[in-house]
């Protein structure tokens, strides 16, 4: 883990870290309020996937 993550671990944004392995990327590496940056992007995606799914079916 490095310094700058070190950091954002001990600012606490949400609660303690609960877990001990990281599998895909470091936690809070680009922001304090997100621990996985580019996990949250791709779910990001898929909701708006999602909602243009439902859109076109007319749900």
């Amino acid at each position: 883990m490095t310094d700058q993550n070190e950091h954002f671990a001990q600012a606490d944004a949400w609660d303690h870290l609960s877990s001990t392995a990281n599998f895909c990327e470091e936690d809070y590496a680009v922001t304090q309020y997100i621990a996985e940056f580019i996990n949250t992007l791709s779910n990001i995606s898929y909701g708006k996937l999602f909602k243009r799914f439902v859109k076109r079916l007319g749900i």
